[in-house]
């Protein structure tokens, strides 16, 4: 309807959330870093539309990591929590940030989503790092759950990170080993 009546607005984001519903209806368990980056470009631009300049999104994503699998739908609820947690309450604009790159010589994939909202004091913080390991408690559920894949996967080899500071933002931070094929067992 929107794309017959010549609002490509709301055929865009209508076809960003299909894309976006289908991705975790079909949810793999391993995706490759391209794909992965296909859901997030579809919720940002839902987000996007919603918030309009508010929010600048900036990437560094290197192009060999695009090749490099990473969990499935693993990036959204932390890009999610940025947006609702960190800047959709401020009045004046905010950054969001993906980085994706590898590092110690192609060994690793490091990954960076963050925002300069309003941030956590230290006691907050503190609170949301123990609702990582007692399950079912607490409001970080997205956030909770991808720190929880994450250790399944990868055990400490994925150093997970969360920093952050009153009036300047969040950064939730993670490696994981470059895995460049999928073997079917």
């Amino acid at each position: 309807m929107g794309y017959t009546s010549g609002n490509e607005d709301i055929s865009d984001i209508a076809v960003s959330l299909a894309k976006l519903l289908r991705a975790s209806i079909n949810r793999a368990d391993m995706v490759m870093v391209l794909d992965e980056m296909k859901i997030i470009d579809s919720y940002l631009l839902i987000q996007q539309y919603r918030f309009k300049d508010k929010i600048q999104v900036e990437r560094k994503i290197e192009e060999e990591a695009y090749e490099c699998y990473m969990p499935g739908f693993l990036l959204q609820p932390l890009i999610e929590n940025s947006i609702i947690h960190g800047l959709e309450g401020q009045t004046e604009s905010g950054r969001l940030y993906i980085k994706i790159v590898t590092c110690e010589g192609g060994k690793n994939l490091y990954f960076a989503i963050g925002d300069d909202g309003k941030g956590m004091g230290q006691e907050q913080l503190n609170e949301i790092r123990k609702q990582f390991v007692n399950i079912g408690t607490g409001n970080s559920i997205g956030l909770a759950n991808a720190y929880r894949r994450l250790m399944l996967l990868y055990g400490e080899a994925c150093q997970f990170q969360i920093e952050s500071a009153l009036g300047k933002g969040t950064r939730i931070s993670f490696y994981i080993p470059v895995t460049r094929e999928i073997v079917d067992e």
